[in-house]
């Protein structure tokens, strides 16, 4: 079965208005079914609520950060697949992104992200399921 010949659903979780609501409009036009969350708790709820084919979520958050949710979700569903963001913070941008590796996140990108890169990264997460 190809890509499109399913419609997988993606949640975006992000603090940033801006992003999640670009990001979401990005994947809708590609014929992703999306949701998005504002924090990593109402993230981790949804997902209990109905799992998604993909979580793309960002690390620095407040409240539960995406390091938490990505160790969350591993626990609830070890096949979940994780796309990690960060634009970095106090500490570098590739140490938070090495550990949402290490935590169970497919792949680890660092911020700002083309649409391009974040399209092909996704279609490569989803193939790899």
């Amino acid at each position: 079965m190809g890509l499109r010949d399913k419609s997988f659903r993606i949640l975006v979780v992000d603090d940033n208005e801006e992003l999640r609501i670009g990001y979401s409009r990005l994947l809708t036009n590609h014929g992703y079914e999306v949701d998005v969350a504002p924090s990593g708790l109402i993230a981790r709820n949804l997902y209990e609520s109905c799992p998604y084919d993909l979580v793309i979520t960002d690390i620095l958050m407040p409240g539960v950060d995406g390091l938490s949710l990505i160790m969350q979700l591993r626990v609830f569903d070890k096949g979940v697949r994780i796309i990690a963001i960060s634009g970095g913070g106090k500490t570098s941008k590739m140490g938070y992104l090495k550990l949402a590796k290490s935590f169970g996140a497919f792949e680890a990108i660092q911020k700002p992200i083309t649409n391009e890169e974040l399209l092909e990264v996704v279609k490569n997460v989803l193939k790899s399921g």
